[in-house]
């Protein structure tokens, strides 16, 4: 097996991204098909803001990434509240990780449970 890239700091982005998440996972997940694909939707929130919050520390950019992601909210009930908890989760907890998240699946188990399989990459790589 290769080497975690050093961004990583030695642990998988679908581990870290769970973690980001738990907020969210801790009174959703019950294991069956149905949540799992519940789940699956859920997770594009915090994948969003991570990714927009990710780009507009690292990228020079005249995009505002979380600035154009609340505009595209203003119809949500909360939508602004709900993208500021993530985006400060993201800021003070996670903040050593700048890398974007990828493609992700959320898969079950066989013990009724669920794993998460994600990509990841730098956000200067193509």
């Amino acid at each position: 097996m290769s080497e975690l890239p050093k961004e990583l700091k030695q642990r998988k982005a679908s581990e870290v991204f769970l973690e980001y998440c738990k907020p969210l996972l801790d009174d959703l997940v019950d294991g069956s098909p149905s949540e799992l694909k519940k789940l699956e939707k859920c997770l594009t929130v915090p994948w969003t803001i991570w990714n927009s919050t990710v780009l507009d520390q690292t990228k020079k950019s005249k995009v505002a990434w979380v600035g154009s992601t609340k505009m595209h909210a203003k119809g949500f009930p909360s939508g602004d509240i709900i993208i500021e908890f993530w985006r400060q989760r993201k800021i003070k907890l996670f903040d050593d990780y700048r890398y974007l998240m990828g493609d992700f699946k959320v898969i079950p188990t066989a013990k009724g449970e669920f794993t998460l399989r994600m990509e990841s990459r730098l956000p200067n790589q193509n």
